[in-house]
């Protein structure tokens, strides 16, 4: 089956498809409240595909007006199956990922662009160079600042204490930065002390990756 199509190529496979698709469409409509109506104008126009079918396949009535009117009649069903497609169960919370593949249709898409979870927290390098300021510099590796593919920025948390904290729920700042470097500016009262932290990638879908371990700097 053609990725842009809901219908084989195949003209053979396509009265199959067709068949098993009002099949399996008359055991759901009643749930997915898909309207009587159509579904008998669906049968009605799939009956009437399938004697033109017949007579233009046949070796004693196959004509050009035949294959014509065949074509015609092939045109109109699938027209209307589109329609009914997209305004009844494209978008129906009632129709399920297995009604979806009963139906013959491919799997529902959200029309957002996949964006894989990283695998494993940024490469983060604290700089001290400027007083009561610390810059991160990160990205996907230390030879590369660039983010990996799908991620949208870095979250970072922080705390300061003296002692290492147990777990990342004690680092109770957290900043959000989608560009090298990161900057993070303290108090006159706060130079001399440590600062914990940490940080995560998160992706165009707002999925976050894992943190990485727990690291401390001085600020300046």
């Amino acid at each position: 089956m053609s990725r842009t199509d809901i219908f084989p190529r195949r003209e053979s496979e396509f009265i199959t498809w067709v068949a098993s698709y009002l099949a399996a469409l008359t055991l759901i409509a009643t749930r997915i409240e898909f309207p009587e109506s159509e579904l008998t104008r669906l049968n009605t126009l799939y009956a009437d595909y399938q004697t033109k079918y017949n007579v233009a396949e046949a070796p004693q009535t196959r004509t050009r007006a035949t294959v014509a009117e065949k074509n015609g009649a092939k045109k109109t069903l699938q027209a209307a199956i589109r329609q009914d497609t997209a305004e009844y169960i494209t978008r129906n919370h009632r129709v399920t990922a297995a009604d979806r593949d009963n139906l013959g249709l491919p799997p529902r898409s959200d029309g957002r662009t996949p964006a894989p979870i990283a695998p494993g927290p940024p490469w983060l390098m604290p700089n001290t160079r400027l007083l009561r300021h610390i810059i991160f510099d990160y990205g996907g590796t230390e030879m590369s600042k660039a983010k990996p593919a799908g991620q949208h920025g870095v979250e970072l948390i922080w705390e300061i204490a003296d002692e290492r904290p147990p777990h990342v729920r004690n680092l109770t700042h957290s900043v959000f930065d989608t560009h090298t470097p990161l900057t993070i500016e303290f108090d006159e009262d706060q130079r001399g002390k440590t600062l914990w932290y940490t940080a995560r990638w998160e992706n165009t879908r707002g999925e976050k990756g894992p943190w990485g371990e727990i690291q401390s700097v001085v600020i300046p």
